[in-house]
């Protein structure tokens, strides 16, 4: 029985020892932490003279901005045509200085067809008018030669009819016979025969003539178009402008339809662009464009709009401006089917302030309060933007936003080392308009100030 009860016994002391060594040492282990932590040299407090960061900005100075609308185009002539034969010839003469890139004048001689053949219809058509006028006259002199015949000829009847009256009368006291009687009356039928044909024949003059004169209306038709053929086969110019191209020459043959040369004048000329659709209520007839082409060192050319089309693509969800332009033949800055930029400036017009594009990160901008001289954020509106040079404001920057709201006048909005600026940072404003070194400058100091605050950090 006395070994089964030190069993446990001897348990339970191991468990006591064990837990009472291990206080020892937790408490040891205190002991040496609060030494070390009374004893440990304490760090000197130093205040940050860390300098500001530099930075460039821009002035926010509200004026007023006019909203520009930009469009691509081609430039179209407004007077070109396709110079075509209108008969059948052969070319008879082609000038010498008929040659791609000649000018020539309104209604100058170009080219000359053979106008044989139409001539010889001209004078066949002359010769059908003067015969069917001959026809006419002499139905003129017949007409009035019937109304002589038609009158004798009643006169006549007439006579006949009062001799027979009388020889019935003089037949009745046996003074005459019935044979004579008789005679007469075949005499009066005869007449009365003569008197109709003659009628009939003055009843057809109305129809002769009418013939006569459609006739004549075929001859004249004929006659004009034979004028016509002869005047075709001189081929004018019909506005004034300049060759493009010739594909005729003397001795062939061409054809009615046939292009023979192309006319083109690049001195008026129309640019029809396409613009958003939005801007159809902010844009009239009369309005400012300018134009420029997309070569390399071109000039711009101001013109005005001239028309405006009714109706939006809804496909594109654009209208179309028509800007005409009007240049000196000595010096042309455009030139039919160029491509060129057109920006149309619209008649409403906003009053904000420009800031740089590339300032603004959802339509919020980094300001330097003048109190503190650190960033503060800001949130903007913005109206539209603008793509223009403002060297009065920035050298560099083409690139702006129109801001009508959120911005005070006289507010620096900071324009560069936006990614490292924070709100509440310190520092320090720059003029946009520094030369280029500035920049360099600003990356140089502000590498320098974050070696130094690395520094103070550790």
């Amino acid at each position: 029985m006395q070994p089964s009860t030190s069993k446990p016994r001897a348990r339970l002391l191991r468990f006591f020892v064990r837990a009472g060594v291990s206080l020892a040492f937790i408490a040891v282990a205190l002991v040496i932490f609060n030494a070390l932590k009374n004893s440990r040299p304490s760090a000197e407090q130093v205040e940050s003279t860390a300098r500001p960061r530099p930075v460039r900005t821009v002035t926010a100075t509200p004026a007023e901005i006019p909203r520009w609308w930009v469009g691509y185009a081609s430039v179209d002539p407004i007077n070109a045509a396709d110079i075509a034969a209108e008969i059948t010839a052969v070319v008879l003469e082609r000038p010498a200085w008929l040659r791609s890139g000649a000018a020539v004048e309104k209604d100058q001689l170009i080219l000359t067809l053979d106008a044989s053949d139409y001539d010889a219809r001209l004078a066949q058509a002359h010769a059908a008018i003067g015969a069917i006028e001959a026809n006419l006259d002499a139905l003129d002199t017949e007409t009035e030669s019937l109304d002589e015949q038609i009158t004798f000829a009643r006169e006549s009847v007439d006579l006949l009819r009062w001799e027979i009256d009388q020889l019935v009368e003089a037949r009745k006291v046996g003074a005459s016979s019935e044979a004579e009687v008789e005679r007469l009356r075949r005499q009066l039928a005869g007449a009365r025969g003569s008197e109709e044909a003659l009628q009939e024949r003055r009843r057809s003059i109305p129809s002769r003539r009418a013939l006569l004169r459609s006739n004549l209306t075929g001859a004249h038709a004929d006659r004009d178009i034979a004028e016509l053929n002869v005047r075709r086969c001189s081929i004018r110019a019909p506005f004034a402008g300049v060759i493009e191209f010739v594909s005729a020459d003397t001795g062939e043959r061409v054809n009615a339809g046939q292009t023979l040369l192309r006319i083109v004048d690049p001195n008026h000329l129309e640019i029809p662009v396409r613009i958003p659709a939005s801007a159809a209520t902010e844009i009239a007839v009369g309005a400012i464009a300018q134009i420029t082409p997309t070569s390399a060192n071109a000039t711009m050319t101001e013109s005005r709009v001239a028309r405006l089309s009714p109706q939006a693509d809804p496909a594109t969800r654009t209208i179309t401006v028509f800007i005409e332009i009007e240049q000196d033949a000595s010096r042309r800055l455009l030139l039919p089917g160029q491509f060129v930029r057109a920006r149309v400036r619209s008649s409403t017009i906003e009053t904000a302030s420009l800031v740089p594009r590339s300032a603004i990160d959802n339509d919020r901008v980094f300001v330097i309060n003048k109190e503190t001289s650190r960033a503060e954020p800001r949130d903007v509106t913005i109206a539209f933007y603008v793509n223009n040079d403002h060297p009065e404001l920035d050298e560099h920057e083409t690139q702006w936003a129109a801001v009508v709201s959120g911005l005070e006048p006289g507010d620096a909005v900071i324009t560069s080392n936006l990614d490292e600026i924070v709100s509440g940072i310190l520092v320090q404003s720059l003029e946009a308009g520094e030369n280029s070194g500035a920049e360099g400058d600003v990356d140089g100091v502000e590498g320098k100030k974050s070696v130094e605050d690395e520094g103070a950090r550790e």
